[in-house]
């Protein structure tokens, strides 16, 4: 291997790694979204069993 091909297969996992990396944060904060939808809609008397 080429200093060149490694140095084009190290951007590619980079670029995959930061994709990977904003799909996570992107699945973090619908779900924290989707958390907060479900407390607000649970009567209060039973918000002590949601967490």
């Amino acid at each position: 291997m080429t200093l060149e091909q490694a140095f084009e297969a190290c951007q590619m996992n980079k670029t995959a790694w930061l994709d990977r990396k904003a799909e996570l944060t992107a699945a973090e904060q619908e779900y924290q979204e989707l958390l907060l939808d479900d407390t607000h809609q649970v009567p209060a008397d039973y918000r002590h069993c949601v967490t």
